[in-house]
């Protein structure tokens, strides 16, 4: 539907493009098997995955931080919102400190991806929510997928490095370290590495996020 109050989006070749692409090899494809597309792809089992990363340097009173990283979600004709949410909601149940998404929340139309930002915070992270903007966010309207995560809370690190503020935080697995909050400052950066890494302090443990485009 469309919203008369929305201004006129000024989409261009590159956009016109990935339209005809998904006309024919997603939309086109699915209608002549019958819906057999994107039935195959709702079959696929969500899997969530858990490593251990060790960093040479890494401040003990962070010990256990959890990130819970996704990416590359395409909400769209064959990536329901409420497949989304699920995704989300399966890496809430890791109950991370953190959550960080890599880009390409959406895969052409960004109509309807809000539930999506919205869902991130709703996690309730002690230390929020960040992301980084993908090139298939960018295809539609990527001013109005920016505005999307912030008014949701997300955080969106376009080039630029954040510090986290660790005041009061619990490790919720682990515990805190004599029972304070960490203290080293956690940066975060979403990256041009080239252009971020001028913001990041010397000697300042980092957790570094890019989607290529």
């Amino acid at each position: 539907m469309v919203n008369p109050d929305q201004p006129a989006r000024r989409r261009d070749g590159k956009f016109h493009r990935a339209r005809i692409r998904h006309s024919i090899f997603t939309l086109g494809l699915d209608r002549l098997t019958g819906g057999r597309l994107l039935r195959s792809h709702l079959a696929k089992p969500l899997a969530v995955r858990s490593f251990d990363v060790s960093m040479p340097g890494w401040p003990a009173e962070w010990d256990g931080l959890r990130v819970g990283h996704f990416s590359d979600l395409h909400y769209g004709d064959l990536m329901p919102v409420e497949r989304g949410l699920d995704v989300i909601d399966r890496l809430g149940a890791l109950r991370p400190d953190l959550v960080a998404f890599t880009g390409d929340m959406v895969d052409l139309d960004c109509d309807g991806a809000e539930p999506l930002f919205e869902r991130m915070t709703a996690l309730g992270a002690p230390l929020g929510a960040v992301m980084v903007i993908g090139n298939h966010d960018l295809l539609d309207d990527g001013e109005r997928v920016r505005g999307m995560a912030r008014d949701a809370g997300v955080r969106v690190l376009d080039d630029e490095t954040v510090a986290l503020d660790p005041d009061g935080l619990e490790l919720a697995h682990v515990g805190a370290v004599d029972g304070n909050g960490p203290t080293t400052p956690l940066v975060v950066a979403g990256i041009d590495w080239d252009g971020a890494v001028k913001g990041l302090a010397r000697r300042v443990d980092r957790v570094a996020g890019e989607h290529p485009s």
